[in-house]
């Protein structure tokens, strides 16, 4: 869980949001030997306008 603090459960979210859709996350270790140069430089891209992004909507 990325934030604990701010967590709520199913029924206090559907209070707030009635169109909310439970979604199961499965998440699993992977080896970083399995990506390439591409992937890496693709992945590297994404999280960068993912923060210059968030940067530009707070400074608005």
């Amino acid at each position: 869980m990325e934030f604990p603090g701010r967590a709520i459960n199913l029924e206090q979210a559907a209070a707030v949001q009635r169109d909310l859709v439970a979604v199961a996350i499965s998440m699993r270790l992977v080896d970083s030997v399995e990506f390439g140069r591409i992937a890496a430089q693709t992945a590297k891209q994404v999280i960068v306008q993912k923060g210059s992004g968030s940067r530009a909507r707070t400074e608005l």
